[in-house]
């Protein structure tokens, strides 16, 4: 897989670091980095929000800045800001990823507010996106308002067997269920991933969604298993999906 910090001639956004506290689910001091695309500073424009979850891996490994301002450079995205909010330990993500409103709520009365304040934010055009247990928490909100969340990205969200299990298997029935979809929804899979935890009811997902006309939705199925590799060969097709640039309607 390339190397996306390695690409030459691509214009770069800038990323800054803060530290953010939440009240809502009890925690003080973790990063959060937040990347501006190629001109920000001197656009003054106001610009769509990402919320990526486990932001020390989206900052990180799956390099996520960098993905961006190559296909911003290319067209493929729109020019987008991204906030990249660090998670806790395993079991602080399992306590506050899995359909967790408390979770929810620090993103709409915490981290959102914090971000709009500080940088030009276009507040009709907001998405939320995640990997693995990052997902779920990013369908949770989308699904609890998908009028404020008009994109998701859902990258190998575990919905089946496993820790938290009953309320998984409510998520994908609110798929099912919702009267209102995000805009735009981009899920993908390992096709080497866990039969039970993710394929089988990501499969339910994706025929729900697949007969709904009211969202601009795609499946992709990926040749890998569970793991960072894998999250990171998919984000580029999933940052366009969610926030297409003007190549996406030529």
């Amino acid at each position: 897989f390339p190397d996306w910090s390695a690409m030459p001639g691509v214009p770069r956004g800038r990323v800054d670091e803060h530290r953010f506290d939440s009240a809502q689910l009890a925690f003080k001091d973790r990063r959060l980095w937040v990347y501006t695309p190629p001109g920000y500073d001197q656009s003054g424009m106001v610009y769509p929000l990402l919320v990526l979850h486990d932001g020390q891996w989206a900052a990180g490994p799956l390099q996520a800045p960098y993905i961006a301002d190559a296909l911003i450079k290319h067209q493929r995205l729109a020019p987008v800001i991204i906030a990249m909010l660090q998670s806790g330990g395993q079991q602080e993500r399992d306590r506050e990823y899995i359909s967790n409103d408390r979770h929810y709520a620090a993103l709409l009365t915490e981290l959102l507010p914090f971000v709009q304040t500080r940088y030009r934010v276009d507040s009709t055009f907001l998405g939320v996106g995640g990997v693995d247990l990052g997902a779920v928490a990013a369908a949770h909100a989308a699904l609890r308002n998908p009028a404020v969340f008009r994109s998701l990205i859902m990258i190998s969200p575990p919905l089946g067997k496993g820790v938290g299990e009953a309320l998984l298997s409510q998520l994908v029935q609110r798929f099912t269920e919702s009267r209102l979809l995000p805009e735009h929804i981009f899920q993908s899979v390992g096709r080497y991933e866990s039969r039970p935890r993710f394929i089988k009811p990501a499969q339910v997902v994706r025929e729900a969604l697949a007969a709904r006309s009211d969202t601009h939705y795609r499946f992709v199925e990926i040749a890998s298993g569970h793991g960072l590799v894998g999250f990171r060969s998919i984000l580029p097709e999933a940052l366009a999906w969610a926030f297409p640039g003007p190549a996406a309607a030529r």
